[in-house]
């Protein structure tokens, strides 16, 4: 973990942090990780994600989600194929996921929230 961290760390730094922090989120359900800590890791790198700040929080939250289903395919292959094992805590994976979907709703709120602003202005300028 420290070194997963490290990575996601010296990489959130960078320019090009978006596409870093997506190859660690592809990689670690897949790891040594049990599942609810993977969820955790992918958690940590979404709130690291500059772009909502940057004012592209829709394409953020897409992004993510699509990381969530993911995530969810993997919860479903380990409880069918493996019988449940490499999940963890089953309960920190529920409530997890669940704070990856509201992060993401969130994110889409707010982009509906600038976009709302951005035709206001549109309508008084005129």
């Amino acid at each position: 973990m420290p070194d997963v961290y490290g990575y996601i760390n010296a990489s959130s730094q960078r320019q090009d942090a978006v596409g870093h922090l997506a190859l660690v989120a592809s990689v670690v359900p897949y790891s040594q990780l049990t599942l609810s800590e993977a969820v955790g890791v992918t958690l940590d790198m979404m709130r690291l994600d500059p772009r909502p700040e940057l004012g592209h929080p829709s394409k953020a939250a897409t992004d993510w989600a699509e990381h969530g289903l993911g995530l969810i395919d993997c919860w479903q292959a380990r409880q069918l194929r493996y019988q449940g094992r490499g999940l963890g805590d089953v309960e920190t994976l529920a409530r997890r996921i669940d704070a990856l979907r509201v992060m993401c709703a969130r994110w889409h709120v707010h982009q509906a929230e600038m976009d709302l602003a951005a035709a206001k202005d549109k309508l008084t300028a005129r």
